[in-house]
């Protein structure tokens, strides 16, 4: 569930996403010319908001997680969509399911 915690504090799906992505690589930074399209645009921080946003997470609840503000979510989640160009909440679901970062 969301909210069990580990002794670190950090909700456990949220340790084990942020495991999973630095096991991949995704630490690496892309440009916007390289072949992993518009998610590559995407900083590290900026693809575990996205995926936690479109799983239905709230700013309140990621922030809690990432121990920051919700404010600073709202930011990662303005930047996400200006990143990729994308409007509302609708679409940005669509790109993840696309993309291949949740399954619908």
């Amino acid at each position: 569930m969301f909210h069990d915690r580990q002794r670190t504090g950090v909700p456990a799906i949220v340790a084990e996403f942020l495991r999973a992505t630095a096991s991949a690589g995704t630490s690496m930074r892309m440009n916007k010319n390289t072949k992993a399209g518009p998610y590559g645009w995407l900083s590290p921080r900026e693809r575990q908001v996205l995926k936690l946003v479109v799983e239905g997470r709230t700013s309140k609840e990621i922030a809690d997680a990432f121990g920051v503000k919700p404010s600073s979510i709202y930011t990662y989640r303005s930047r996400i969509m200006a990143k990729l160009e994308i409007g509302d909440l609708p679409t940005l679901v669509r790109f993840a399911i696309r993309h291949g970062i949740i399954k619908p």
